[in-house]
């Protein structure tokens, strides 16, 4: 069993070098910071992309220059690929071939169908014609038979001759029920013909003037639609600002030829003072110390004061992800990873690409964390909120 006096000496020295530990790591958070190798005002990047290929012709702008939405930033004189011609002219070709064969085409119906409806009508009226006459005589055969009816009564006709009269009248009946036929059949068509329809026998026979000239009108307006295509094919296009922006890059020079989707220019949208935002580059091994909502500082190009901020996001691929500020060439260094810090309080002169410095100092709980064997000091419990900065 250990004497009392070496236990009471091994705890004085344990808890002395808990402070000294304690007190060292206090003092080092407060005299260690990470600084930024590269940082600068940020704010989003439009890209104007041409529609088409063409060559380019740019007006009198430059990096920097305020530019208003709607202003005019570039002409695009197309140019149609030859294959494109080759592909889209044949077919125009063939549409006004197939137009003309159609409109012929619609001529003839027009005038067959015009032919069509006065021969129905003429049909028509004779066999309403000769259904009346039909009519007349089974009324004039029936007041004969009658007389002769009454004549064999008196014996003044044969039995005979009233046979014989019967039977004229049963033939004139048959041919007022084909006359009647004859009519209903005359009528038929002159509907179809009045409705426009070609028909022979309940069939049609063949196109009528209305289906053709849908056709017809289908055809125009496929060919219209070509010509048009060729035309905005090669029609200069004027590109126009699309927000109140800065030119923050030319990617293509006057007289240049672009392809369908290249970049012309780099607008960066302006910075508001109430949200700067500054993107600093900070080597990938020090990324560790830091962390999200930290409280840093941040010195601005021309600024004496330093500008309270805290960091908003912490990003190990420093790929450009639609930003403008930090030059794409330094972005794309993998041994750096990106800080983005949003600045607290207003800063009126703020603009995208002034050149800042981002000062962070390191929190005692980023310092045990960082040191091997030591992160179980500083192990939080779930639902404990971390220390501030």
């Amino acid at each position: 069993m250990p004497e009392p006096r070496l236990l009471n000496t091994g705890l004085a020295l344990g808890l002395g070098l808990a402070l000294l530990a304690g007190g060292a790591g206090f003092v080092l958070s407060r005299s260690l910071v990470v600084y930024s190798d590269f940082a600068a005002v940020s704010s989003a990047l439009r890209l104007v992309r041409a529609p088409q290929g063409g060559i380019v012709s740019l007006p009198e702008i430059g990096l920097g220059s305020a530019l208003r939405a709607g202003t005019p930033l570039a002409l695009l004189e197309p140019v149609v690929p030859p294959q494109v011609l080759a592909e889209v002219e044949p077919q125009a070709q063939a549409l006004a071939a197939r137009v003309g064969q159609l409109r012929g085409e619609l001529e003839q119906a027009e005038a067959g169908f015009e032919n069509f409806r006065r021969r129905a009508k003429a049909g028509f009226d004779a066999a309403a014609t000769h259904r009346q006459l039909a009519e007349r005589q089974v009324m004039l055969q029936q007041r004969i038979q009658g007389r002769i009816a009454t004549l064999a009564r008196s014996a003044a006709a044969t039995p005979m001759q009233a046979d014989q009269l019967e039977v004229e009248l049963l033939a004139q009946r048959r041919a007022l029920a084909d006359a009647v036929l004859a009519e209903v059949t005359a009528r038929n068509l002159l509907e179809d013909a009045q409705a426009g329809r070609f028909v022979s026998d309940g069939r049609t026979t063949q196109r009528t003037p209305q289906e053709i000239r849908r056709e017809l009108e289908a055809a125009e307006a496929a060919r219209r639609e070509m010509l048009g295509t060729l035309e905005r094919l090669g029609t200069r296009i004027t590109l126009t600002a699309p927000c109140d922006c800065q030119v923050a890059q030319l990617g293509a020079t006057a007289g240049s030829f672009v392809a369908a989707g290249d970049p012309i220019l780099g607008l960066a949208e302006p910075v508001m003072p109430d949200s700067v935002e500054v993107d600093a580059l900070v080597d990938a091994t020090r990324l560790g110390f830091l962390r999200q909502g930290q409280a840093v500082e941040v010195f601005l190009a021309g600024d004496a004061q330093a500008t309270p901020g805290r960091v908003t996001s912490i990003t190990y691929n420093p790929e450009n992800q639609g930003r403008i500020g930090l030059p794409d060439n330094l972005r794309s260094l993998k041994s750096y990873g990106v800080l983005t810090v949003t600045l607290e309080g207003g800063v009126p002169q703020a603009r995208p690409g002034l050149p800042a410095l981002v000062k962070a100092p390191l929190a005692l709980r980023q310092v045990f964390r960082s040191l091997p064997g030591m992160a179980w000091l500083v192990t939080e419990r779930a639902g404990a909120r971390p220390p501030e900065a």
